[in-house]
């Protein structure tokens, strides 16, 4: 009995999380050896992603699907890259 995966390896960053409730955590989990990414707006989306067989690659030009929450991490990323303040 051969078991393929023992060990995943993840890279995980988190842009957002809220101290006083865990549940909310915003981010995006790529596996090691995967070309892809996936975007993830709270914990059970997470574990999820993380259970989950293989990573999709995160379309950038379909906008409409994503929470709200990663919308505003994406808008809030993108003017501090422009040297704007919110």
């Amino acid at each position: 009995m051969e078991n393929k995966d023992l060990m995943k390896t993840y890279i995980i960053r988190i842009y957002r999380h809220n101290i006083a409730d865990s549940r909310f955590i915003v981010g995006t989990v790529e596996k090691v050896g995967v070309h892809g990414k996936m975007a993830f707006s709270n914990r059970d989306e997470l574990w999820e992603i993380m259970n989950s067989s293989s990573i999709k690659p995160e379309k950038h030009d379909n906008q409409k699907n994503r929470s709200p929450a990663i919308k505003s991490v994406i808008q809030e990323i993108s003017t501090k890259q422009k040297g704007g303040k919110q």
